[in-house]
C-alpha cells in the first residue's frame, strides 16, 4: 500500500498448501486491488487534513471576532479594581523581600 508515495502497508495472502505461484492474471488483479485501495486511502486521509484544517481556521476566525469585538479599555481605567497589582509587571512573581 503507497500512500504519499511511500510505502504504509502490505497486504498478506497466506497459502498452506505447500507452494503457490500466482499466474500474470491474478498477479495484475491483486497490484490493480492495491494501487485502488491505496488511492482510496490516501484521498480519505485528505480528506480528513482538509477537515481538520478548516475547523481549525473557523476556530480562529471566531477568536478573532471575539477578540476584535472586545473593549479593551476596560483594562486601561479598571473601575475600582487594580490589575497591575496581581501580577509583577514582567509577568514573573517577585520574591518576597526579608523586612516583608
Amino acid at each position: 500500500i503507497i500512500v504519499d508515495d511511500k510505502l504504509g502497508g502490505l497486504f498478506a495472502c497466506h497459502h498452506y498448501g505447500g507452494p503457490l505461484a500466482p499466474d500474470f492474471e491474478l498477479r495484475s488483479v491483486c497490484e490493480l486491488f492495491a494501487q485502488m485501495f491505496s488511492m482510496r486511502l490516501e484521498s480519505r486521509e485528505r480528506r480528513e487534513t482538509m477537515e481538520f484544517e478548516r475547523r481549525a481556521r473557523d476556530i480562529s476566525d471566531h477568536l478573532l471576532a471575539m477578540v476584535s469585538q472586545f473593549d479593551l479599555r476596560v483594562f486601561q481605567q479598571p473601575a475600582g479594581h487594580d490589575f497591575q497589582a496581581l501580577a509583577a509587571p514582567s509577568g514573573i512573581p517577585r520574591p518576597a523581600s526579608p523586612g516583608e
